[in-house]
């Protein structure tokens, strides 16, 4: 994954697990993504979700924080 075109990072953590959100654009496409993927000891799942303009990308990536800290992760633009 070309990351060119990351647009915004924010990392959260509780306890042994971290995780990152990341919205951006990739070059060679024309709709933007925000992503989550979760780091823990064995596993590391994540989620992706398409949006078709930079305005609803961010949205989704605003949406994305209110979630982790609802579920109690501390966050951190990066």
């Amino acid at each position: 994954m070309c990351m060119e075109g990351l647009s915004r990072k924010t990392i959260f953590r509780r306890d042994e697990v971290e995780g990152v959100i990341l919205t951006y654009k990739l070059p060679c496409d024309d709709g933007w993504t925000t992503n989550l993927c979760v780091y823990a000891e064995n596993e590391n799942p994540g989620i992706w979700n398409e949006a078709s303009t930079r305005e609803m990308a961010e949205r989704q990536h605003e949406e994305t924080i209110r979630m982790v800290k609802l579920m109690g992760f501390e966050t951190e633009d990066a």
